[in-house]
């Protein structure tokens, strides 16, 4: 295969997006909307950034060096001018229990030559002491395996994304991410349960983590922290109503959020300062806090074995969740986006933040939503946006120390909101389709009871269940015409539909192979048996189930039309069935034609 100039340019410009815009971006007309929108995205990103880094069970700070690398990456790669790329509340959910898992099955992986040496000396110390290694070495253990996770979940996307295989995205449906998503949150809410009562409640195994979860939270309630309590309950009683407001009346704000997040993290981190809550009213703080940029780490290979399903599930959520959030964008505003490219750009994206202490990222849709909003134009709203979160990383960072974990636990537990709302959808989804409702159902439940992880799988395969089922059992109708016009719909849901006088039109919605052939040999042996019994009173069952087609006894036919417009394509055995379902029509008096039928499977029928 040969590659000229022409050839070779059009994939540098596929592989950077960013020189097919910027070098068309209009100062006048981008700028004001860009620079607004990369302001409001990245007040409200900072302190989200913080409480979802304490999600996936690192240090805050970890969260604001994705909220940097990641949208900045992203800014020469993605395709959508929309999309916000940055910590997200289900994926650091996956994150941290991806962690937590892996440091329970490798207690003594973070153990160094000098946490080892002591151990010998360990009856010499008191179990506050004892107790307090075991936390760092823990800690230690889990920042290390989140650099290795990170720069595995990259490797999936990346090589995803080069093979062209973003279709693996469909598996994941809308129901069934809205389930996963809703699932999810439930974990997502219980894991701040414990900063909100001052109870260091241990991470459960699944399944049932959740009733495991509540069952010690409710055995130690005597050891709630009062104060803490207090705490939680004003900041949620400030942040819940405001942010109401600020979506009632987001018009009238020129669709600029009330920054109250942020607000509430500045008055927590003075008053905490101030009042010295850590020392006075034992109130968990985030603790120190580095300025500056990091350094580069690299990850440790050992480990990836362990974490290679786990990543792979992250890698699937994040481009999944991103990419229909990128579609959502690109049809509102008429542009489009590449699959493929944005399969590659996340995994870019999630590769900078594992090199330089961030976690996982993805798009999402509530701050894609704020960031869309508010007046973004193109991709450079996401270099403001940086900026503005490296002025905190440089200045501000340190300053934040004193800030209760309980703020951020709020600021995560007020946000899943959204999540959970996704449950209103269910009468509508049950309206529409009953297969769809159940893989909600479904997927919701399973990741409830067995985890993220087995509820995902679970979901997928119900997904799939419910395709061999349509296959299975399809919805064929008889057709009729609508008075002179030349359009022909369902008789049983459009009363004006008359059918034509001696003519049965049948639709049969799937393209015939090997997995719907015995509702088509039903279908066949229906219609035989309804035209030798056009005379008799029973009415015929078309397909061979409750949910086939009923033949109006009083309607004599001589001819039968197939509908094949919905037909894309014709395996070997769909063609032998389709052959000797003519030859059954022809034998029984019948006439039969297959109309709209695709050229080239018209060819291979015929030969």
């Amino acid at each position: 295969m040969r590659c000229d100039s022409k050839c070779l340019v059009k994939f540098i410009f596929g592989f950077l997006p960013i020189l097919t815009w910027l070098p068309n971006y209009s100062i006048k007309e981008y700028l004001p909307g860009d620079l607004i929108g990369g302001i409001t995205t990245a007040v409200v990103r900072i302190p989200q950034s913080l409480a979802y880094g304490l999600l996936a069970g690192v240090d805050p700070i970890n969260g604001m060096y994705t909220a940097f690398f990641s949208p900045l990456t992203y800014t020469f790669l993605g395709t959508s001018k929309h999309v916000s790329c940055r910590t997200f509340a289900v994926i650091s959910l996956m994150l941290g229990s991806a962690l937590e898992k892996y440091v329970t099955a490798h207690p003594f992986v973070s153990a160094t030559n000098e946490s080892v040496s002591s151990i010998s000396t360990t009856m010499a110390n008191t179990g506050n002491e004892m107790k307090a290694m075991n936390n760092f070495d823990k800690k230690n253990c889990l920042i290390k395996s989140n650099f290795s996770l990170i720069l595995l979940v990259p490797t999936h996307q990346v090589a995803l994304g080069i093979c062209n295989l973003g279709f693996v995205a469909v598996f994941l449906s809308d129901p069934l991410v809205a389930g996963f998503t809703t699932g999810a949150a439930l974990f997502v809410f219980t894991a701040q349960v414990k900063y909100c009562f001052g109870i260091n409640l241990a991470r459960q195994k699944a399944p049932f983590a959740l009733v495991k979860t509540y069952i010690e939270l409710f055995t130690r309630i005597k050891e709630t922290n009062i104060a803490e309590i207090i705490l939680s309950l004003i900041t949620v009683v400030v942040l819940y109503p405001v942010k109401l407001l600020s979506v009632k009346y987001k018009k009238k704000l020129h669709n600029i959020p009330i920054p109250i997040e942020l607000l509430v993290i500045i008055v927590t981190t003075v008053i905490s300062a101030n009042v010295n809550l850590n020392a006075k009213y034992g109130i968990d703080i985030v603790g120190a806090i580095p300025s500056g940029l990091p350094g580069p780490v690299l990850p440790d290979a050992t480990m990836w074995p362990s974490l290679l399903s786990d990543a792979f599930s992250i890698a699937i959520v994040g481009f999944a969740i991103t990419v229909s959030v990128g579609k959502l964008f690109a049809k509102k505003h008429n542009y489009e986006i590449s699959p493929n490219q944005e399969l590659f750009a996340l995994g870019m994206s999630q590769m900078t933040c594992g090199l330089f202490r961030g976690h996982a990222c993805a798009g999402a849709l509530a701050r894609s939503t704020v960031k869309e909003s508010s007046g973004t134009k193109t991709q450079f709203s996401d270099v403001v946006s940086c900026v503005v979160i490296l002025l905190v990383l440089l200045f501000i960072g340190p300053l934040l120390s004193p800030l209760p974990k309980a703020t951020l636990s709020c600021i995560i537990m007020v946000n899943v909101r959204g999540l959970f709302r996704q449950v209103l959808q269910l009468p509508r989804i049950w309206g529409l389709c009953k297969y769809d409702f159940s893989v909600w159902i479904l997927t919701f439940v399973a990741v409830a009871l067995l985890g993220v992880d087995i509820g995902l799988l679970i979901g997928v395969a119900g997904l799939l269940l419910t395709v061999v089922l349509r296959v299975y059992k399809p919805d064929i109708t008889v057709r009729g015409g609508l008075g002179d016009t030349e359009l022909y719909r369902d008789i049983k849901k459009f009363n004006k539909a008359k059918e034509v006088p001696g003519v049965k039109i049948i639709r049969f919605p799937q393209s015939p192979f090997f997995g719907n052939r015995e509702a088509l040999q039903a279908l066949a042996a229906e219609t035989i048996s309804a035209r030798r019994k056009h005379e008799a009173t029973t009415p015929c069952n078309v397909g061979g189930s409750p949910g086939g087609v009923k033949f109006n006894p009083a309607h004599s036919f001589h001819t039968v039309v197939f509908d094949c417009s919905g037909w894309i394509f014709m395996d070997t055995m769909g063609m032998e069935v389709m052959k000797q379902i003519c030859k059954d029509f022809i034998g029984a008096g019948l006439q039969v034609y297959l109309a709209s039928m695709q050229p080239d499977i018209m060819t291979r029928l015929t030969k």
